[in-house]
């Protein structure tokens, strides 16, 4: 559970409850929600919870808002096809070592996609609420999270203005949790379902 009184929710951006979006959450296979700030913290709202029933309402919240979300989603897609195809979801299952083809493949892919080179780290991933234990930078993509990382952020923190990070439950950007928005270095708390869950993550561009 998260801090209720501090986060609204929006299924299809109508007003839910959080029982609805749990709902949602628990019967959804594949998950497209932003979670963002508040422009106002009129009566306590600090955050707010997009849910959207398919991806084009995802889409058009990335279109309005200036961020690639129908790009990432195909450079998901297509990655997670690469990992299959290529061998690189087994090989890590069995060894626990994503292949140097695969990164270098992903990082050129990511360059390409984004019309951008790899860059120092924008985001810092803790292990605990409130920027507690121990943290680890993060640059543009994890396929799969650092050692001991897997299952362990419960904070993200943007160093920067502005940042949009997508974190996943599975290896390879698979089972999408949500979009993670954020301004002004700010960090954010995972609740909902998204604590203790991300194996992969990405950051937008």
């Amino acid at each position: 559970m998260g801090n209720s009184e501090k986060t609204l929710f929006f299924l299809d951006n109508n007003e839910i409850t959080e029982s609805d979006y749990e709902l949602y959450n628990q019967s959804k296979s594949e998950k497209f929600v932003i979670i963002t700030t508040s422009k106002t913290e009129e009566f306590g709202v600090k955050e707010v919870i997009y849910a959207y029933s398919s991806e084009v309402g995802y889409i058009e919240y990335g279109e309005k808002n200036n961020i690639h979300l129908k790009e990432q989603l195909a450079f998901e897609k297509h990655m997670i096809e690469y990992a299959e195809k290529s061998g690189a979801i087994a090989e890590y299952e069995k060894t626990g070592v994503v292949s140097e083809a695969y990164l270098d493949y992903e990082k050129k892919y990511y360059e390409k996609v984004s019309g951008k080179s790899t860059k120092a780290y924008l985001f810092m991933l803790n292990r605990e609420h409130n920027m507690g234990g121990g943290n680890f930078p993060m640059g543009e993509t994890f396929a799969v999270m650092p050692p001991t990382w897997n299952n362990e952020v419960s904070c993200i923190k943007n160093i920067g203005l502005l940042g949009v990070v997508t974190i996943f439950d599975k290896w390879f950007y698979r089972d999408r949790i949500a979009t993670m928005q954020f301004i002004e270095f700010q960090q954010r708390d995972l609740y909902y379902g998204a604590n203790n869950t991300t194996s992969s993550i990405i950051k937008a561009w």
